[in-house]
């Protein structure tokens, strides 16, 4: 028998009806953490996920780079093959890491600071997408044209882009907020 918890018992937690809400989330925390102590992996921080996860951001975001300029700068076979090899590298990592690492759970703090990042990126999103549309409508302005063709795979390269800017600043803002509080005061 395995020392895991199966899929089969986590469903019979939230099936049952006599829990609330938040007593059935008490109770999958706690299995979470004895799956935790039982697993015999070395765990990574929270911060160390959330540099790994700024990496794949920025890994995106060269992606959604390459792919929006396919055709037009880039020749669409050497964005192509670009494409593929950076999203496999960027597999084989995350299998790595998953194979041999343990995510580390997180306590009260650090919940509070990544709801506190999301947020803060969701701003920032927002406020790049706003930046962005102003960036398209003064090249529409500029070239006297107020129509023009964007095709599938610059669409997919802005997504790209915006997925890995939201990775990158979430994670970075959590980094930033979860720094040690510094003493000015020399003793």
């Amino acid at each position: 028998m395995s020392s895991y918890i199966t899929l089969s018992t986590l469903y019979q937690v939230l099936k049952r009806k006599d829990l609330t809400r938040g007593q059935r989330h008490e109770e999958l925390e706690r299995i979470m953490r004895e799956q935790y102590k039982k697993d015999r992996r070395k765990p990574i921080t929270l911060k160390g996920q959330a540099i790994i996860t700024v990496l794949a951001g920025l890994i995106l975001q060269g992606d959604g780079i390459v792919f929006g300029l396919r055709g037009s700068v880039i020749s669409s076979g050497i964005s192509t093959l670009y494409g593929i090899a950076v999203l496999a590298l960027a597999l084989c990592l995350c299998i790595y890491l998953c194979a041999r690492r343990k995510n580390e759970l997180p306590d009260e703090l650090s919940k509070e600071l990544m709801l506190k990042a999301s947020s803060y990126a969701a701003y920032a999103e927002i406020g790049l997408m706003f930046l962005l549309a102003i960036i398209v409508n003064a090249v529409g302005r500029i070239s006297g044209n107020s129509s023009f063709v964007i095709s599938g795979h610059q669409i997919s390269g802005v997504v790209l882009f915006l997925a890995g800017f939201y990775a990158v600043v979430k994670s970075g803002i959590y980094i930033w907020l979860d720094r040690p509080a510094c003493d000015d005061e020399e003793e």
